[in-house]
């Protein structure tokens, strides 16, 4: 079960999440998702308290949290500009810094394949735009953790 998530403050900006974690928040909803922006709700919900907490730790404390390990998850935050970086994965066999290298790897992509401003095009209101740069996105994310699950991932990460 994994997913990602940008925000900024509590707007998602792009979220991704595999067949366990999409299933996971279907379930936690007690209906099928019919709509794509009833699974956006949902993924704002699921996420929000971790969301908050982070920016009230970062504004009120300057304490930004880093990670979070439970018996069996583990969540992972990276800053970039006004933009907070999420990775969560159960049973996370890399550990920590496996997420971040992917959370890395998400934020490089995004900053080729759309520029130095390209979070500002993945949370534009044009619906056609933003669908086509987050399925662009998504395919070179989805390919990076296949190939980070064979142990290539080093032909993208050059």
């Amino acid at each position: 079960m994994k997913g990602f998530l940008i925000a900024e403050d509590t707007h998602i900006v792009y979220y991704w999440c595999d067949a366990a974690f999409t299933a996971h928040l279907t379930s936690l909803g007690g209906e099928t998702i019919e709509y794509e922006c009833n699974f956006e709700s949902y993924v704002l919900m699921y996420f929000s308290p971790v969301i908050l907490s982070h920016h009230m730790l970062k504004s009120k404390l300057n304490e930004s949290c880093s990670s979070i390990i439970s018996h069996d998850t583990t969540i992972v935050f990276q800053d970039y500009r006004e933009y907070v970086y999420i990775g969560i994965e159960k049973d996370c066999i890399g550990g920590k810094e496996k997420l971040r290298r992917e959370l890395s790897f998400l934020r490089n992509t995004i900053g080729f394949l759309l520029g130095p401003c390209g979070h500002n095009e993945l949370k534009t209101p044009e619906v056609d735009f933003k669908q086509r740069a987050w399925q662009g996105v998504t395919t070179i994310l989805q390919q990076y953790i296949l190939l980070c699950n064979t142990e290539n991932s080093f032909i993208l990460e050059a």
